[in-house]
């Protein structure tokens, strides 16, 4: 799996700090000049910590992502406040692309086989389909979900931290909760007053949402977290 972050808005703390400010202060241009960076992250923090979460949605973010399945894809797409665009499987010959092995399968000598075996006769059973003239769309039926793909992200910050909340759970699906690892990644560091908190369920509610918890909202970690998440941005400064 690889993930680039190719654009995101650039100067958008003092933007949005501005912006917020301005609803009770001077009008936004005025204010923009004036405030530091560092005033600018307080700010956003403080704000987003009453739960405020719309000011992030001026923040867009795009990210390119390869090597991941089209399993991953049909979860991604759920996330509704978002833009997307996906290799076509309709005019690609995707002949010539690998499949994604779950963990729990490329472990297993017995499963891997069996796995490895029934990709292998899909692919072959593809390429003599569109020998015998088949459509690429309709060829493509026969091929399994952990099929390779690649698709071009935009988020704002707000569906952002929704997606980071939801998939960085322990108990979320392996691949999209690697992709959401590595997309925080790289964005966490760059508008560090949006995504300054732990984004996980139990965190954000105080409370595990999940029927079976995987144990984190007992530990001393999540204290930490949770109480970084109500005091708000910068949490580890005094």
């Amino acid at each position: 799996m690889k993930v680039k972050l190719l654009s995101y808005t650039p100067n958008i703390e003092k933007i949005i700090a501005a912006s917020s400010l301005a609803t009770r202060r001077n009008p936004a241009h005025k204010i923009i000049d004036t405030i530091t960076e560092n005033e600018a992250r307080k700010h956003i923090g403080r704000v987003m910590s009453y739960g405020h979460e719309s000011i992030s949605e001026f923040a867009f973010f795009i990210f390119s992502v390869e090597g991941v399945s089209r399993v991953l894809t049909h979860q991604l797409v759920r996330h509704r406040i978002a833009s997307y665009l996906q290799m076509s499987s309709r005019h690609v010959n995707l002949s010539h692309l690998g499949f994604i092995t779950p963990p729990t399968i490329s472990k297993n000598v017995e499963a891997n086989r069996i796995f490895n075996e029934v990709i292998n006769n899909s692919k072959k059973n593809y390429i003599e389909l569109l020998k015998m003239g088949i459509p690429k769309e309709d060829a493509r039926y026969l091929l399994p979900d952990s099929i390779e793909t690649h698709i071009v992200i935009g988020m704002n910050g707000r569906s952002l931290n929704h997606y980071f909340g939801l998939r960085l759970c322990q108990k979320a699906q392996w691949e999209i909760r690697e992709l959401a690892n590595k997309m925080r990644d790289l964005v966490k560091d760059k508008n560090s007053s949006i995504f300054w908190s732990e984004p996980r369920p139990c965190v954000i509610r105080g409370k595990c949402p999940q029927e079976k918890s995987c144990g984190f909202y007992k530990t001393n970690k999540f204290e930490e977290e949770r109480i970084k998440y109500l005091k708000g941005y910068p949490h580890e400064k005094k």
